[in-house]
């Protein structure tokens, strides 16, 4: 018998979806600091697991000359309470 709780259980459940998403997936604090992400987005930065993008920001990260962008774009998402789906960055 399993003896995990159901809150453990459903946050297995939602890592698994968005490691097997077919798509790019983050998450940051309020201060833009990367809090997680799945795979894919891991090794299109540059790094072999999520834990090497925790507690960095976009400039720290390869596309530090994009940075001043995508802060303009976490800003206008936390401020909107909408995220930006189904676009493409550069």
């Amino acid at each position: 018998m399993n003896q995990d709780s159901p809150q453990n259980s459903a946050q297995t459940v939602l890592r698994n979806l968005v490691e097997i998403a077919p798509i790019r997936i983050f998450w940051k604090d309020l201060d833009s600091r990367f809090l997680g992400c799945n795979s894919l987005f891991a090794k299109d930065a540059g790094l072999t697991h999520e834990g090497e993008l925790i507690g960095k920001t976009d400039f720290d990260m390869v596309w530090k000359d994009q940075a001043e962008l995508y802060r303009a774009d976490d800003q206008l998402v936390m401020e909107s309470g909408t995220p930006r789906l189904g676009y493409e960055e550069p």
